[in-house]
């Protein structure tokens, strides 16, 4: 028995993107390690448990009437563990490390499976546990969402604690309902008119996505001084972090490929909508939505007015970013880049882990991207940390030059927010010329 519903237009989008090029885009792992005395069959109930309650993980997708639409199947549960002790071998995590590939290159048949979890013994108290998955399923907000509900269950299955909590109140159902229910001409006339400036002065730059890319990745770290001083301007200007550093970054690719205003692409969560329960609802609500960014504003301004834009759009990012792109005859390929602010942890902690009997850490996860330009933005409590991942046929990025870089711009705002983004780039070019005239003068 299953329940067939319509797909979101950000699923439609992917699925159809799975039909036509069948390859592996938008598939995941999540890999992580456990230390402890852990219980394969509690281990095995509560993933059936976790199943039972989020219908995300009972879910496939079929082709049906000219239309994508997905099955929640209503029984489906794990019937087995696929577990595996390879603790005597000589080299378990290299083993591990080629059952991880293996898996990523496996694709899915996405009207029989959208899921796949393995667990591995790899020594006395330490095991590894990789889930492959599509990105149709589920977001990064639904993974936390996954762990803390699997810490609570755990520990229930362990105490022999039954619990009663209910999936139709978290069904991914509640969602769909809720678009079906969006006035849809509204939305994209949201778009149209944030869009029209920029659309009727620039030419479309033609970005290509979704192609085969020479992908390289940076990590740039910065200091933790650099980390608070964020936060605390943040709190001078009222606004949140993101919108800082959304700003912060627009200037950067201003600055990079010199234009006189830019759109780039921020991931949003897609879970500011007014829908009960939505923070404890699993499956695909994230989004990319553009950001458009100008020279004639100062930087209080435009740090004001982007998170002005955020909240605004959030009623209509659930809209895919074609849609919105289209709504102008523009195309994904018009964005620049895509900016992501992580929610991903090295290590489980919630208010159920640290009564566990294991520990979950170095959890490192595999996503592809099709851009060509990506920016994964890690804020956190203690550190402040950045990773490009860019196509190398396009584009060139010097670690010590991106962090000299972002930290000059952050030097702007302390020390003069009514600047002009204009002059702050100017002062930035006028200042790179200066250092290179100086190393030939010995």
């Amino acid at each position: 028995m299953s329940l067939k519903l319509t797909v979101s237009p950000v699923q439609h989008g992917m699925y159809f993107h799975y039909m036509h090029n069948k390859n592996k885009d938008y598939q995941e792992q999540m890999i992580c390690e456990i230390f402890g005395d852990l219980d394969i069959e509690i281990f095995e109930r509560t993933l059936n448990k976790l199943i039972e309650l989020f219908d995300s993980l009972r879910t496939v997708f079929i082709y049906d009437e000219k239309e994508g639409v997905q099955l929640i199947i209503q029984d489906r549960k794990i019937v087995n563990l696929d577990y595996t002790d390879i603790s005597k071998i000589s080299n378990p995590k290299r083993y591990i490390e080629q059952r991880i590939l293996f898996e990523s290159d496996k694709n899915f048949n996405l009207s029989k499976e959208t899921c796949r979890n393995q667990l591995y013994k790899i020594g006395e108290k330490n095991f590894v546990f990789l889930c492959t998955y599509h990105h149709l399923i589920m977001d990064s907000w639904s993974i936390l969402l996954f762990q803390e509900t699997f810490c609570k269950f755990y520990l229930n299955e362990a105490n022999g604690i039954l619990d009663n909590t209910s999936n139709r109140e978290y069904s991914y159902k509640l969602y769909i309902d809720w678009i079906n229910n969006q006035d849809h001409t509204k939305s994209v006339k949201y778009w149209e008119t944030y869009l029209d400036d920029y659309a009727q002065l620039n030419r479309p730059y033609q970005f290509k996505v979704n192609q085969v890319l020479k992908r390289k990745k940076i990590n740039i770290k910065f200091e933790k001084q650099i980390r608070n001083e964020i936060f605390s301007l943040a709190d001078e200007f009222k606004t949140t972090v993101n919108s800082l550093f959304l700003a912060i970054w627009g200037i950067f690719i201003l600055d990079k490929f010199q234009k006189s205003d830019i759109l780039f692409g921020c991931v949003t969560s897609g879970r500011l909508i007014g829908l009960k329960n939505v923070d404890k609802i699993a499956g695909l609500f994230v989004n990319s939505i553009p950001v458009h960014v100008k020279r004639n504003s100062s930087l209080f301004n435009l740090t004001i007015k982007l998170q002005k834009d955020i909240l605004l759009a959030s009623k209509y990012s659930y809209l895919s970013l074609s849609e919105i792109m289209g709504s102008k005859r523009l195309t994904p390929g018009d964005v620049c880049s895509f900016l992501n602010f992580s929610i991903d942890a090295e290590e489980i902690k919630n208010k159920y882990s640290a009564i566990l009997p294991f520990q979950v850490k170095n959890i490192r996860y595999n996503e592809q991207s099709n851009f060509d330009l990506y920016l994964d933005i890690y804020l956190n409590e203690t550190s402040f940390d950045i990773q490009i991942s860019y196509d190398l046929e396009k584009y060139f990025f010097d670690e010590l030059q991106v962090k000299e870089k972002i930290t000059q711009i952050f030097e702007f705002f302390k020390s003069n927010r009514e600047i002009l983004v204009s002059d702050v780039i100017n002062r930035m070019v006028n200042n790179e010329e200066l250092t290179k005239d100086a190393s030939f003068n010995f």
